[in-house]
């Protein structure tokens, strides 16, 4: 098996040909398949095949025939793509405004989730893929010191492309990490780890609650909630008002660090 899950075997299988002193023989061929078994290649080799191995660097070598004649082939990393959500975003609904997104980065700055979520502390992260997927699993791993947990397991939308993850009991003013165990697209299985930091009131999201935080929410009070400005509306139930400016107040001085935000 490749370090990419891939599982090799080998055997006569290719098209019928003659040896050099004119016997018939069936080529050996061998193929890389998924952990769902579909075919990701194959490679014929010029003598019936008595075994094959992968190698650590990826190449897969067969030998056989009367002379122990060895092929290998360097299977290229691009030939199997590993499971990566087209996107990660933190959604809430705000009332009767809807549904927003805050996005999540899987490199770089991790994305900041400035709303409140609730008296349990709740959140949803939802990740999606070009194809359908499975997975293993799901795992939430909060700051040390600090809390969040899964509500219930993942939930997979019927098409497979669409994984929801509902939090809860997440502590405020951290770096919480999900990770999602075991995705496989069909061709390849890894994990996918998502960064996220939590910090209520956070509103333009630099890592700070401040005046800034607290004059922009003040600047939309009694604005409809929508794309430009629904981080303002902290308490998520669609009016942004003089409780979100009090909710931003009351968080101002707590930060996230720029090594936190990774």
């Amino acid at each position: 098996m490749l370090a990419d899950g891939t599982t090799v075997v080998s055997g006569t299988g290719g098209p019928v040909t003659r040896d050099i002193l004119g016997n018939s023989y069936m080529q050996g061929v061998t193929a890389g398949y998924s952990s769902n078994g579909t075919l990701l290649w194959e490679a014929f080799s010029k003598l019936p095949t008595a075994w094959a191995t992968a190698l650590p660097n990826g190449d897969v070598c067969a030998t056989g025939g009367y002379d122990a004649f060895t092929t290998c082939w360097g299977i290229s990393a691009g030939a199997v793509n590993p499971p990566q959500p087209a996107s990660v975003v933190s959604r809430k609904t705000h009332g009767t405004a809807g549904s927003f997104d805050i996005n999540l980065p899987l490199a770089g700055n991790a994305g900041i989730e400035c709303r409140s979520g609730g008296a349990s502390s709740e959140h949803q992260v939802v990740l999606t893929f070009l194809n359908p997927v499975t997975l293993g699993g799901a795992t939430v791993t909060p700051q040390p010191g600090m809390s969040g947990n899964m509500a219930g397991p993942p939930v997979i939308s019927p098409d497979g492309r669409t994984v929801t993850l509902n939090l809860t009991n997440v502590t405020d003013a951290q770096v919480l990490t999900v990770t999602l165990s075991g995705v496989n697209n069909g061709t390849s299985t890894a994990n996918v780890t998502v960064p996220m930091i939590l910090l209520l009131g956070d509103t333009n999201g630099n890592g700070l609650v401040n005046a800034s935080d607290i004059g922009q929410t003040k600047a939309q009070s009694g604005q409809p909630v929508a794309g430009p400005n629904f981080r303002t509306d902290v308490s998520v139930n669609g009016t942004i008002n003089a409780s979100d400016v009090g909710l931003v107040r009351s968080r101002s001085g707590t930060g996230s660090s720029a090594a936190d935000r990774r």
